[in-house]
């Protein structure tokens, strides 16, 4: 069902290809790294597009003077290579100006700004101002290498960064939980709801059975979420091509798509912060799964258990909000598993707010698995012990 839902979700909002299949054109043409070699190349190749238009005045003045009378009195293959020539042109001028935008940058001012709309003081200003002093020093690399001067598609208007992590890595990550915590809460207080638990737990194997199950809660997320993961990632792929951009940083000025440009910890190609999205998410489900099995086990009731691990799950999504009143624990609830899974998106970026901190995504992550072990251990061994007809 979630797979159905899921492509029929892309192919509705799928982007148009044959736009998409314009920036493979001048990666494979002109490499993927933007310079003034590949600049007055693409120039050119534009204006002889132009002259084959039939522009006697250049492409910029033949793209100024259109009008949609003249536009739709034309052919629909005349239509196309007008289309063609104004995406050319487009990437051409974003190109040539990222120099000046990320110039215009003042990282400082990011965070005075963030300091002020939360109302940071005491020890998180302090720890706000250490992190953007970091990332100060990484925008400075970042300008050096000119890192952001790579081909990727635009920005705005295609946003296809927020598409993919955004919104289809998003509704993975929530399908994904959906499955996990309805399958672990399934199994794990299977025998209680078939009302067979006093015959299992008194045969050989007796109450070791929930170590089993354990593995086999985990085993099902992994290969439901290899399925759902895949399967979504595959129909993807097959509306957008990135064939051609693999290897190009995420953080390409023209993946600017928002008021603020991605400014990424460390130079990544697309292929690695995809695969480390998708990684997080997994760990992410496993560690919800930890948490479901450690509360099946104590309540034995799928029903309740699922509504309550989903609760607690929604709760940890809006509480940030409750802590207005002390910046600290504004702070402290920014490292939040919730959090992390609903914005992939922003993974890694300095600028995404209260949780851009360098190893924010680690930090959050081992300190939700550490809970849930502890948890889980912990309400094991009172399982050993508890009388088995409660």
């Amino acid at each position: 069902m979630f797979l159905g839902f899921n492509s029929f979700y892309i192919w509705s909002e799928a982007r148009e290809g044959k736009e998409l299949a314009i920036l493979n054109d001048i990666v494979e043409t002109y490499g993927k790294t933007i310079n003034d070699e590949a600049l007055e190349g693409l120039q050119e190749e534009i204006e002889q597009k132009a002259i084959a238009l039939g522009s006697e005045q250049g492409a910029a003045a033949y793209l100024d003077s259109m009008t949609p009378e003249f536009y739709y009195k034309q052919s629909e293959d005349m239509q196309q290579q007008i289309d063609e020539l104004s995406l050319y042109a487009m990437y051409a001028d974003l190109a040539g100006r990222l120099g000046e935008r990320y110039e215009k940058i003042d990282i400082h001012a990011f965070g005075e700004d963030m300091k002020k709309t939360y109302g940071l003081s005491g020890i998180s200003a302090s720890w706000m101002d250490e992190h953007f002093a970091q990332l100060e020093g990484r925008f400075e690399t970042f300008m050096e290498n000119e890192s952001y001067n790579e081909w990727f598609f635009a920005g705005n208007p295609y946003r296809m960064h927020s598409f993919l992590f955004r919104s289809i890595m998003k509704i993975i990550a929530l399908e994904g939980i959906l499955l996990a915590v309805l399958m672990t809460a399934y199994l794990t207080a299977y025998e209680r709801e078939q009302r067979t638990h006093l015959l299992v737990f008194a045969s050989k194997i007796g109450r070791g059975l929930m170590k089993k199950k354990a593995w086999a809660a985990g085993i099902a997320t992994v290969w439901a979420g290899l399925l759902l993961m895949a399967g979504t990632l595959a129909v993807f792929f097959s509306f957008h091509d990135y064939s051609g951009l693999w290897n190009v940083n995420v953080g390409s000025g023209l993946n600017w798509e928002y008021q603020a440009p991605y400014v990424f910890w460390w130079d990544m190609p697309i292929w690695q912060y995809l695969l480390l999205a998708v990684v997080i998410v997994f760990i992410s489900w496993l560690i919800i799964t930890i948490a479901t099995f450690a509360m099946a086990v104590r309540v034995q009731s799928s029903y309740i258990v699922s509504i309550a691990i989903l609760l607690v799950l929604l709760a940890l999504f809006v509480v940030p909000s409750y802590f207005t009143f002390s910046p600290l624990l504004m702070l402290a609830s920014h490292f939040n598993l919730m959090l992390l899974v609903l914005n992939p998106h922003m993974l890694f970026n300095g600028l995404s707010g209260m949780t851009g901190f360098w190893y924010h995504e680690l930090l959050t992550l081992s300190i939700f698995m550490l809970l849930a072990a502890v948890v889980a251990i912990r309400t094991m061994k009172r399982f050993k012990r508890k009388d088995i007809h409660e």
